[in-house]
């Protein structure tokens, strides 16, 4: 019987390797042989040997970019192997990576989170039909071995402008136009102002509305570069919001980091406890009355739902 391989990569407090993970015992017991395939000498060996000799049925990555994966296409074509890729990211931060994708592999599918990331994808990248949205939903766990549910809501999320001078959203807002020029902070304000009269509009909808009604009038690297930008602010004042809106409960809990200038703020009585890693923080979920989820109303879906929902 062939082998499914599983992408396995480190990332920020261990999350995508932890998912990697579990999706591969999942397989298992479904009594697939499985193996795991890194950047790590031993595994990319073993890899390539089972691919070479026609040994592997798949190789499924959750949100993990191996591009050397994409040097091997010739052979995955050659010994009829399925490229799945599952994608967290909307298409346009990782457009370089989702191209590469549908321009290296003959047979491939690449999961967005919902409808509207799969409609963009499908619009910028050659062979839509490769792009889907394949139906989610929580994967029973056994029974979670630390108890009762004594924590009050959980939030678990990074600040994504930590480590830069302005890690408060709105103090990054009031420098863009010493950080993007005149110009493109004024794009940028029209585009939030276009999206809070609308928030649940594609990102790339605000974005094409205030440069223009037509991608052929401004190149695609304008788009992406401001869709980056916007989307950066975002996601860190929504997060900030509903970290915000939990600061005054003594029995709110918050995780991520990036957060500490918070704790300066008057009436603080949650606990900001910093980074944690991706098994803690799910120990700490399925123990919490409340799993706050903190993403901008244009994206379709986020994993961390799914995620809670399992653990209840």
């Amino acid at each position: 019987m062939k082998r499914i391989y599983v992408v396995d990569h480190p990332s920020l407090n261990g999350a995508i390797r932890r998912i990697s993970h579990d999706l591969a015992e999942a397989l298992a017991r479904l009594g697939w042989p499985v193996g795991l395939f890194s950047e790590e000498a031993e595994p990319a060996r073993a890899f390539v040997e089972d691919l070479t000799a026609g040994r592997v049925a798949a190789l499924v990555s959750f949100n993990a970019y191996l591009r050397e994966s994409e040097g091997l296409a010739p052979l995955f074509a050659a010994r009829g192997v399925h490229f799945f890729f599952y994608g967290t990211d909307h298409p346009y931060h990782a457009h370089d990576a989702y191209q590469g994708f549908a321009r290296s592999f003959e047979a491939l599918t690449v999961s967005l989170t919902g409808a509207v990331e799969r409609d963009l994808a499908r619009r910028l990248f050659p062979r839509p039909d490769c792009f889907v949205t394949l139906r989610q939903g929580p994967a029973p766990l056994d029974p979670a071995p630390w108890g009762g549910r004594d924590l009050g809501p959980l939030i678990v999320v990074n600040n994504l402008l930590a480590g830069t001078p302005h890690p408060d959203p709105d103090r990054f807002r009031a420098h863009w136009p010493a950080l993007f020029g005149l110009r493109d902070a004024r794009l940028l304000e029209a585009m939030v102002e276009t999206h809070d009269s609308a928030p649940t509009r594609p990102l790339d909808a605000v974005v094409a509305a205030v440069l223009d009604e037509d991608l052929a009038h401004h190149p695609l690297d304008d788009h992406r570069r401001f869709a980056m930008r916007l989307d950066l602010y975002l996601r860190t004042r929504v997060r900030d919001r509903a970290i915000r809106a939990l600061l005054p409960r003594s029995d709110a809990l918050v995780c991520g980091q990036g957060w500490d200038h918070l704790a300066a703020l008057p009436g603080v009585r949650a606990r900001l406890s910093g980074p944690v890693p991706y098994d803690q923080a799910r120990a700490l979920a399925a123990r919490a009355r409340a799993v706050v989820n903190a993403v901008p109303p244009y994206y379709s879906c986020s994993e961390r739902v799914l995620e809670a929902l399992a653990l209840r």
